[in-house]
């Protein structure tokens, strides 16, 4: 967009010009360690949007064990109950996006860098877990039958519950 001298614009309105979105041109022509800079930005938002994917998933996995949630029910708690897990989906979604973004702009910095073994391409089938999915929909209310269920051994977590924390991040221990 080309903004106008003449326009009367609030400071909020004005785009952000990070240097991921500049050309490689343009991009040396920016000041000294901005690329940096924002490298470093683009990591820890990277980092924080995992921890809040792994939270939330946490918390759906929780709600839908403990309360035994079933959607299909169409009482007014069963409205409640969607409204609570719409609002959870909707936190991973947003966190799923600004993971994206951020990994995108260290791709456009630095392709291929230290970064991207870390920060790998988040697909759909990677917010899973903590646990199987067949596991999450319902509690099992019957101490016997919770005995007889043994864990699926071929289960093979994401690998955003297998990455080890950063140092310095706060972790759900931490927490």
């Amino acid at each position: 967009e080309k903004l106008e001298a003449d326009e009367d614009l609030e400071a909020e309105q004005l785009p952000l010009i990070f240097p991921s979105t500049l050309s490689p041109e343009l991009r040396a022509r920016c000041s000294r360690g901005l690329a940096t800079k924002e490298m470093a930005l683009r990591e820890a938002k990277c980092e924080d949007s995992l921890l809040i994917i792994k939270r939330e998933r946490r918390t759906l996995v929780g709600l839908s064990r403990k309360y035994n949630i079933n959607i299909g029910i169409g009482t007014k708690a069963s409205s409640r109950n969607r409204a609570v897990l719409k609002t959870i989906g909707d936190k991973i979604a947003r966190a799923t996006d600004t993971y994206r973004a951020c990994r995108a702009a260290l791709e456009s910095l630095e392709p291929g860098g230290a970064w991207a073994g870390r920060y790998k391409v988040l697909k759909p089938g990677d917010i899973s877990g903590p646990y199987r999915e067949e596991d999450v929909p319902r509690a099992v209310k019957d101490p016997k039958e919770r005995r007889r269920r043994k864990p699926n051994k071929d289960y093979t977590p994401s690998w955003i519950w297998l990455m080890p924390a950063r140092a310095g991040s706060v972790t759900r221990s931490d927490s």
